[in-house]
């Protein structure tokens, strides 16, 4: 006798339910974790948002845009539904992990689930911030449900605009740091940012200049590709090395356009990008087990600096490119040096022999 199949058709407003607990239970395991408490400190734009509350809005219009674009396309009312659906049931995972924290002392076994950190999911009111938590899920909900009923070329430009007002707070120190030199830097930073970090009048500013250069990138960008695909080859060509000889231009006035600091980290990424691929093309391409490259990266950087230094243990004050050649030849005799004793070296004893050297 053949058993009966299971039906396994579930309802859109039942997988929307399911969606939102799924992403409140995200937004809890957050909290446990302490990312939410130690992030509510950095604030985005200031006295509106900070990054921890940020994270969780995302989860709850994560919750919202998924129902929504998972279900049945076509009817406005059903999808937004589907949103807020989502939305409360995001929000109400995190109301009942207020209710239970108030109740019961779970720092006993979460060591984040804090006071601090309660009062931060209920905007600072507790077990009364509940009906507000629960409002504003719904809402988000909504909202994340509207994204999937607006036009790509509205909604590009609104995600990009406020993606770059996060970014513009999230590191409006180091930002601060680099707009400070020149009467033009100095002037669209105090325009943009305050001495507390971001304002709101700066936020929307940069949405507004963000969202309108994706606008006009979006339009006439599409037209100059497409005439640039349409020209014969050899003016392509010309187009390529002009591109490349721009792009070499802006990297040399990078120092010039940032400042020193911001040019300076520019300096560390390339270094270690360099060692990076050095170590690449022996561990990776080589397939030989090299714990001792960086001892090679060190000799080069200690001999650039004996060479290069005006202190009182520089040898001969040369300039950097000057430096360089000496420094290489330097790493390759030590390179020969410690090779030639293990060439026949392979293996773990290999990583071994290197680590030593290292």
């Amino acid at each position: 006798m053949e058993r009966p199949q299971m039906r396994s058709d579930h309802s859109p407003l039942g997988a929307a339910i399911r969606t939102g607990l799924t992403w409140g239970g995200i937004g809890v395991f957050l909290s446990l974790v302490g990312m939410i408490e130690v992030l509510a400190k950095r604030e985005i734009v200031v006295g509106v948002v900070d990054l921890g509350h940020a994270l969780l809005l995302l989860t709850v219009l994560a919750a919202g845009y998924q129902a929504a674009h998972r279900g049945p396309r076509g009817s406005l009312t059903p999808t937004l539904l589907r949103g807020v659906l989502a939305g409360g049931a995001a929000s109400l995972m995190g109301t009942a992990f207020i209710a239970v924290g108030t109740v019961v002392n779970l720092r006993a076994m979460f060591l984040n689930a804090s006071p601090d950190l309660f009062l931060i999911l209920s905007f600072g009111r507790g077990v009364a911030g509940i009906p507000q938590v629960l409002l504003f899920g719904a809402v988000l909900g909504l909202i994340g449900a509207a994204a999937t009923l607006v036009p790509p070329r509205v909604l590009r430009p609104l995600v990009i605009g406020l993606a770059t007002a996060g970014i513009f707070g999230l590191f409006q120190e180091l930002l601060q740091i680099v707009l400070q030199e020149g009467p033009v830097r100095s002037v669209i930073r105090e325009f943009i940012f305050t001495s507390d970090g971001l304002p709101p009048r700066g936020a929307l500013v940069l949405l507004l200049v963000a969202g309108g250069i994706s606008v006009l990138w979006r339009g006439k960008g599409a037209a100059v590709r497409g005439r640039l695909v349409r020209l014969p080859p050899a003016q392509r060509r010309v187009g390529r090395l002009v591109a490349i000889g721009l792009a070499v231009a802006a990297a040399l006035l990078v120092p010039q356009a940032m400042g020193l600091f911001l040019s300076q980290v520019f300096v560390l990424v390339g270094l270690y990008t360099l060692m990076g691929l050095g170590l690449n093309l022996e561990v990776g391409f080589a397939g030989l087990l090299d714990l001792g490259f960086v001892a090679f990266f060190a000799i080069g950087a200690y001999t650039v600096g004996l060479l290069t230094s005006t202190g009182q243990y520089g040898l001969f004050h040369l300039s950097f490119w000057a430096a360089v050649p000496v420094a290489l030849v330097v790493s390759l005799i030590a390179g020969i040096f410690f090779g030639l004793p293990i060439l026949g070296i392979r293996g773990d004893y290999l990583a071994i022999a290197t680590l030593g050297f290292g």
